[in-house]
């Protein structure tokens, strides 16, 4: 049998989503396009006639014409010629004309792609592996069809002979015999130390010395078992943080490396990239893996079972045992410490602690006797520490063995004035040098510095929560508990002659007049946002009580979709079943959708890039034209036809940078409107808690707004 490895239809080309494909075996004397192609999907094959025509066009996007040439004229090795022709191709979406065709091409690891048409919406598609492209340009040549442009040279000026003595030599400047003799050997010498020469043929290093070097592991302690945990992970990181993490597991450095056939050279990890060094007696060459590349091979590696020897796999058994009982060790400390702390506010009547951020566990909070000084105790949960600040500085630490001293002999059978006492002890012995400032308090309407000395206006002074608003973000809030704003508040110096404000009472506080402060511009709410909040605030009051816990759609870290444009069909043809089917049963009485129900409803994409299943002469989708008439109102099929252009939804590895970027933004929450959510892609893969955010979602799609209906109930 034949393994080789296909990319599915769709995608990004990863090494990540290759999956084996047997194929039967074929006579090696027959170079057809099924014999070196890798079918993946159900498109017809690209016509023969438009590869060839393909690979003899020249492009901005792989070697010239006249270099291929030229490799292929010195080296008649299929393997050489494949090697080079893998280095010949940018890994970069090109599309060109080929006898009025439009088509394209896509380096992959692996293979070529090329397609007829555009990228996504390609009507025929075949795979080439680097033997038959190579195979391919060879017949190519062969028949005189891989043309090579004539550049003209430039005509050569008439040189003229000029004979010099040694005596004329010397007058001119020119260096005597001895020294040119000097200058040869010195070059000579450099020559013999110069760079590495890059082995693009693959003839000094081969995929399997690069295999050898790769299981060889990082060289630190432990480092390859670490690796080979880390991609046998069920779900990965993006491909760019896998690259980082490996950069940094393998550190600076390298050292010398024997290949398996004797051969001598080294390996070398200098930041950037992984370098694979043989030294011969023709000089040195290297092979350059971006760290990209070593995380694509180490991840199939991984993923096939060949990166630990057998020896090394019952070792490695051990090492992860070791490592869940250490992890686990570590986690029943830590639940420890939590609950120590919690029992600790518990009997001490104080706002349950926030686990949030584990080097920053905040239990008690108090001032000095002349109630001029802030004091703070929190735990460093990941340091194992008890740390007391007074107006943000640490003045005393207490240092504890594991997470279970921490909590037995810091925090149980301790008082909160035990805490208090120790944090005025310790600043009476280091009393401020500075002048003390007069604090006025915190009110509705003033600007505050927290994180990056970032300013937000207090907009209300809640029982619970001081609610902010960030200028840069009009539309995005953020509620923050009062013990967790007195330590933002006091940790930056800007907010010196600030206090943190008192909790309200039960009673309703009449709303305070923000007065202008000079210079500073009070911004009014936009109406529209306004309007759509009322909207959606009205809206959801008329929704009637379900008859149970309403369910709420998660998804996976990863989007699990249809890409093929039938699979989409079908998805949204079954999701749309499956949306009248509940909502009939809704009208009778019965309950939104339920786990499983939902799972059918998630995969539900929208129209975009299918307007063949609109199109009545399109004989080859009229199966598909007659399912949509069937099971779409006349508005809905309107509005269906419409969005064939423009209903691209989100995916999940765009969603979750934009996230990540809001934290580090410092958003945690606050009420966030989606105003085009399509079925809640943003919602599905939110970051931040139910507790902490409010989501409103608009949609103006009949469909999917009642698909996100029952997604988010």
């Amino acid at each position: 049998m034949d393994e080789r490895y296909a990319e599915p239809s769709r995608g990004t080309g990863d090494a990540a989503d290759l999956q084996p494909v047997i194929q039967e075996p074929q006579a090696e004397s027959v170079l057809s396009l099924s014999a070196f192609s890798m079918p993946v999907s159900d498109l017809p094959p690209l016509d023969e006639e438009l590869v060839m025509g393909l690979l003899a066009q020249e492009s901005s996007s792989r070697a010239d014409n006249a270099a291929i040439l030229e490799y292929f004229t010195q080296h008649t090795d299929l393997a050489e010629r494949s090697a080079y022709c893998k280095h010949c191709y940018k890994q970069i979406y090109t599309n060109l004309f080929v006898d009025d065709h439009f088509v394209g091409f896509i380096r992959h690891d692996m293979y070529l792609e090329l397609w007829e048409g555009n990228y996504l919406t390609k009507t025929a598609q075949v795979n080439l592996t680097w033997d038959a492209v190579s195979t391919k340009i060879a017949e190519l040549i062969e028949q005189g069809k891989f043309i090579v442009p004539i550049k003209a040279a430039p005509a050569l000026p008439q040189m003229e002979q000029l004979t010099l003595t040694p005596e004329d030599s010397e007058k001119v400047g020119l260096p005597s015999q001895e020294q040119q003799t000097q200058n040869i050997e010195l070059a000579a010498e450099v020559k013999k130390w110069s760079k590495p020469i890059i082995d693009a043929s693959g003839k000094y290093i081969t995929e399997q010395d690069i295999t050898d070097a790769l299981c060889n592991g990082s060289g630190f302690e432990d480092g390859k078992f670490r690796i080979q945990q880390y991609f046998s992970a069920r779900v990965l990181p993006l491909e760019e943080d896998q690259a980082r993490w490996l950069k940094k597991e393998y550190g600076i450095g390298g050292g010398t490396w024997y290949f398996r056939d004797g051969g001598r050279g080294s390996i070398d990890h200098m930041g950037k990239n992984l370098e694979i060094i043989r030294h011969t007696a023709d000089g040195s060459y290297r092979r350059v893996l971006k760290w990209k590349e070593a995380a694509q091979r180490l991840r199939l590696l991984v993923y096939n079972g060949q990166y630990l020897a057998e020896d090394e796999k019952v070792l490695y058994k051990r090492w992860t045992e070791k490592q869940q009982a250490v992890r686990a060790a570590n986690d029943a400390a830590l639940d420890h410490a939590k609950h120590a702390i919690t029992d600790f506010c518990e009997n001490e009547g104080l706002n349950e602690p926030n686990f949030s951020d584990l080097t920053h566990v905040d239990f008690a909070y108090s001032t000095t006797g002349d109630g001029e000084h802030e004091i703070q105790v929190y735990a460093n949960f990941l340091r194992n520490e008890i740390r007391y600040t007074v107006d943000g500085d640490i003045i005393h630490i207490d240092y504890f063995g594991d997470n279970h001293e921490l909590a037995a002999q810091g925090i149980e059978n301790s008082e909160f004035s035990d805490f208090i006492n120790t944090a005025e002890e310790e600043f009476e012995k280091h009393p401020p040098t500075t002048r003390k400032i007069e604090k006025s308090p915190v009110t509705i309407g003033s600007t505050v510095y927290l994180e990056d000395d970032r300013p937000f206006t207090v907009e209300e002074i809640g029982r619970e929560n001081i609610h902010l608003r960030d200028g840069s973000f009009p539309l995005i809030g953020r509620a923050i508990s009062h013990e967790e704003f007195a330590r933002l508040l006091a940790a930056n110096p800007k907010n010196a002659a600030r206090s943190a404000p008192e909790k309200p009472s039960q009673q309703a506080q009449p709303e305070e007049a923000v007065e202008p402060i000079d210079g500073e511009i009070i911004e009014e709410p936009s109406p529209f946002v306004a309007q759509v909040m009322a909207d959606v605030e009205r809206l959801s009051a008329e929704d009637e009580p379900y008859h149970r816990e309403p369910i709420t759609y998660e998804a996976p870290y990863l989007d699990n979709l249809p890409t093929a444009p039938r699979e989409k069909f079908n998805a949204n043809i079954a999701a749309i079943q499956k949306l009248k089917e509940i909502e009939q049963r809704v009208a009778n009485g019965g309950v939104p959708a339920n786990e499983e129900e939902q799972q059918i409803l998630a995969q539900y994409t929208g129209w975009g890039g299918l307007p063949d299943a609109f199109d009545p002469n399109k004989s080859a989708w009229a199966d598909e034209y007659s399912r949509l008439k069937a099971i779409l109102s006349e508005s809905e099929y309107e509005a269906a036809r419409s969005s064939t252009l423009t209903a691209f939804y989100t995916p999940a590895t765009v969603i979750h940078p934009i996230y990540r970027a809001l934290e580090r933004f410092g958003v945690k929450g606050g009420k966030i409107l989606e105003p085009s959510m399509g079925t809640g892609a943003f919602l599905a893969h939110g970051h931040f808690g139910s507790s902490d955010a409010k989501f409103y979602g608009v949609e103006l799609d009949s469909i999917t707004g009642r698909i996100s209906k029952q997604l988010y109930q």
